[in-house]
């Protein structure tokens, strides 16, 4: 929903100031908390892309797939990560990497990620 008065604000200055976006990313997120520490969880699916389509507020945006056949989880935490979320990620090997989606959609960048 775009109604209101941010969005209403950032349109106009994206109009006025002639901005565009470069790629728009768009992807399924589930996120989890946790109290400890102030630990977040989000899994990212359905990772997809587009550089054609500069109409930022459209919604048919004809995305491509850019992660197919993987999710992204990502952990956040203040100070130390729990022991019991510690247990699950080194039960199932999952070690720390880098990965950017923004990266991951472009087609010029993707080559590094």
């Amino acid at each position: 929903d775009y109604a209101g008065a941010l969005p209403a604000e950032l349109y106009a200055r994206l109009t006025l100031g002639v901005y565009r976006p470069a790629a728009m990313i768009e992807y399924r997120r589930t996120a989890f908390t946790y109290p400890a520490f102030n630990t977040r969880l989000t899994i990212d699916s359905n990772i997809r892309s587009d550089e054609a389509c500069t109409d930022l507020f459209s919604d048919e945006v004809p995305h491509c797939p850019v992660l197919t056949d993987r999710s992204v989880l990502e952990v956040k935490f203040n100070g130390r990560l729990v022991s019991p979320i510690r247990f699950v990620l080194n039960r199932h090997h999952l070690t720390g990497e880098s990965m950017g989606k923004y990266a991951a959609g472009r087609p010029l960048l993707s080559q590094y990620v």
